[in-house]
């Protein structure tokens, strides 16, 4: 699993921010895909220690 940056922009307003989701790799018959498990609205966090949250968080829900 890993988290991804994702940019956004508001329609409305037109601010941009950012939106990280964790993401699930898997393989089907068709080839290797990804999953979205969760939306992580804000994350504060030096992108360094991503991986770690990362799997700290897949060993919580599984």
């Amino acid at each position: 699993m890993f988290i991804r940056e994702t940019p956004t922009v508001n329609k409305k307003t037109g601010v941009s921010y950012s939106k990280y989701q964790l993401v699930e790799s898997y393989r089907c018959e068709k080839g290797p895909r990804q999953r979205i498990v969760m939306t992580l609205t804000e994350l504060d966090l030096d992108k360094s220690l991503w991986p770690a949250l990362a799997n700290a968080i897949a060993n919580a829900i599984t």
